[in-house]
């Protein structure tokens, strides 16, 4: 239905309002859709090469594509760990639909390399972060595309809020960048629809990336002037993109 509905003038509009029963079902059952799960996942080195979170990344393959494995830290089969369970299915939902240049692609969820966890699939990022990517272009003299970045990143966002959806967690280790030097927005378990009725707070994310509304109260969770006040901190020259962290404010 939501495929129907992302290709259809006719249902497009309704796109959203499915989005958001789909995940609601999920939760509610505790089941991952079935069309999610991505077979033939070969783990290369069981060692993490990154610790997030609440999760961790690992680097293997699907059919020779070299892929990035995102596991959750936490047994899927204990009950204790159903909170978390529904927040691994949550950010899968809304990542799975996102297409666009400047969005990492999603490409299913594993179940078999781990047993007892489960791992969101993406391609592997060659240059990996954006500020690990300007480290080493610095180290080899080359110059830093820093106006295309912007522009790249500006492009992510604008396509995320026509989705109606808020990042929520805009910052130099969510933007990846790809074999191809081109920018990679990553990261979506902060994530939320702009529109939702919940009113439960999702105010997480780096404290220092915060905008101050989110830092004081005044608003219980991010906005979409929250993903543009981020994305001012990451377009302050000498700041974001180098150091990771805003400059002072």
């Amino acid at each position: 239905m939501l495929d129907i509905s992302n290709s259809s003038p006719k249902y497009r509009a309704k796109r959203f309002d499915l989005r958001r029963l789909l995940i609601k079902l999920s939760k509610t059952a505790e089941i991952i859709p079935s069309g999610l799960f991505l077979d033939h996942v070969l783990c290369d080195d069981r060692e993490t090469l990154q610790i997030g979170g609440y999760a961790d990344i690992f680097r293997g393959t699907v059919h020779g594509r070299a892929i990035a494995l995102k596991r959750l830290r936490v047994s899927m089969v204990l009950q204790q760990n159903r909170k978390y369970i529904q927040e691994f299915s949550r950010e899968a939902l809304i990542w799975c639909y996102l297409q666009h240049p400047h969005i990492l692609e999603f490409m299913g969820v594993d179940r078999a390399t781990f047993k007892g966890f489960y791992c969101m699939v993406s391609p592997w990022m060659e240059f990996g972060s954006i500020t690990c990517c300007m480290e080493k272009l610095d180290e080899l003299g080359v110059q830093i595309p820093y106006a295309r970045w912007l522009l790249e990143i500006a492009l992510g966002l604008e396509y995320l809020h026509g989705e109606r959806i808020v990042h929520g967690d805009l910052r130099g280790a969510n933007i990846l960048i790809d074999g191809q030097m081109r920018v990679r927005l990553a990261d979506f378990g902060l994530a939320l629809f702009a529109d939702s009725t919940l009113t439960q707070s999702r105010a997480g994310g780096a404290i220092r990336w915060l905008c101050p509304h989110l830092l004081k109260g005044t608003v219980s969770r991010p906005e979409f002037a929250s993903d543009v006040y981020s994305y001012g901190c990451v377009s302050t020259p000498g700041s974001a993109l180098i150091l990771n962290s805003p400059t002072s404010r």
